[in-house]
């Protein structure tokens, strides 16, 4: 059924349209009826609207400069109604995007005849882009995989340019590569930061290959400046709506200078990122270092990494490094923007999903294994954290 939406100040001329025609037996159904353009806005952008038929005079908004407001809505058929005295306004209304128009008084015949012309327009234009949306998409494919045989050595360079052009795909002979990963196999945390980097790239118009699939996600980024790349996956890290369900693994290559390294260079990334030697830390890992952390800020995390299953306090780990419980805090909070608890919490609910994911563990097993002696309280702290109990994780992941 195509949604209809009648728009018109005067009650009677609506109730009439909606009464006296036999909408269904057109496959149309009228959802909603607006006094002026201004109600009818207002229930275009809330509701699923396929056409309007809308008078020209009407008070706070008339015809025409609604149909002007709903400019980029070109999945909607317009019929306007008007009198002979209001022809000029008809010829705007037309001009401005409506598909037909008709003079008052309307038979039901002539405006039935009008909405399904309107309908098969649009039905027109809507199989025309599902088409281009449905090339486009294989063709993003395409390319995608024609890149991804030239990473992994499927095709030499020269078959890829050959290829290439074929597509019409613009070649990288400069740039980065940029391996995403998370700790976990599926790449979820993965996949949703690298959407985020590639919309952020297209906003910055830089040339990019997004290149993926189940085991890894690498994204070719044209710039013969490696530091601006890092700033802008630093800067999304920083500026993300909500964290990724795994610590993410980054690696970022120095700059390639010819096509024919392109793969060295990807090869590079995911070797950088595989190097992350702290697991809970987004960083991005490339040829000239790692994120900067003083010597004492490492040695606490490695303690962590190697005790967190044991009743680890700030005074544990303080002693244990003879350094002050003062000095280990106030380190947390300097270099890592986050509490002491909040760092082993987080540590301990990463090897905790990790360990349920497997299937191999009961979740006692796995609350013991991570550093809870209490079950209970380690499923009141994973559904804190993560929004739903361990048994719920294990069902989640099971069906995923």
């Amino acid at each position: 059924m195509y949604n209809m939406l009648v728009v018109d100040d005067e009650y009677l001329v609506r109730k009439g349209i909606k009464e006296t025609i036999d909408w269904a037996a057109h496959n149309v159904v009228i959802t909603h009826e607006a006094k002026h353009g201004e109600e009818a806005l207002a229930i275009v952008k809330n509701h699923d609207i396929d056409i309007i038929i809308t008078d020209i005079r009407m008070p706070v908004m008339d015809g025409v400069a609604l149909i002007r407001a709903l400019g980029d809505e070109d999945d909607i058929g317009i019929v306007v109604l008007s009198g002979y005295q209001d022809f000029d306004y008809a010829k705007q209304a037309l001009e401005s995007g409506a598909q037909a128009y008709l003079l008052k008084p309307v038979s039901n015949d002539e405006l039935v005849s009008k909405v399904c012309k309107v309908i098969v327009r649009l039905e027109a234009s809507r199989s025309r882009n599902r088409l281009v949306e449905t090339v486009e998409g294989d063709l993003t494919n395409i390319t995608r995989q024609l890149v991804r045989d030239f990473l992994r050595g499927h095709i030499d360079h020269e078959a890829f340019v050959t290829k290439a052009a074929s597509y019409n795909l613009p070649l990288i002979n400069c740039g980065v590569a940029l391996y995403v990963g998370d700790e976990v196999d599926d790449l979820r945390g993965a996949h949703a930061f690298a959407a985020k980097l590639t919309h952020q790239f297209k906003v910055n118009d830089w040339l990019h290959y997004d290149v993926y699939d189940d085991d890894e996600h690498l994204i070719i980024i044209d710039s013969d400046n490696a530091s601006h790349v890092y700033d802008a996956v630093c800067e999304a890290l920083q500026d993300a709506d909500e964290p990724v369900e795994t610590p993410l693994m980054l690696g970022l290559s120095g700059v390639f200078d010819t096509g024919h390294t392109m793969p060295k260079a990807a090869d590079e990334a995911k070797r950088l990122a595989q190097r992350k030697p702290y697991r809970l830390i987004n960083m991005v890992m490339t040829p000239s270092g790692e994120l900067p952390l003083k010597p004492q800020m490492k040695s606490v995390l490695q303690h962590i990494a190697e005790h967190y299953h044991e009743n680890i306090t700030v005074r544990s780990v303080a002693e244990a490094l003879y350094m002050s419980e003062s000095n280990v805090m106030h380190a947390f909070k300097d270099q890592l923007n986050m509490t002491f608890n909040e760092y082993v919490t987080s540590y301990r609910l990463t090897k905790a999903k990790a360990l349920l994911r497997t299937g191999k563990h009961h979740v006692y097993e796995v609350a013991a294994k991570v550093g809870y002696g209490d079950v209970k309280y380690f499923s009141q702290v994973f559904k804190k954290h993560l929004g739903m109990t361990p048994s719920d994780f294990i069902k989640r992941v099971g069906t995923s």
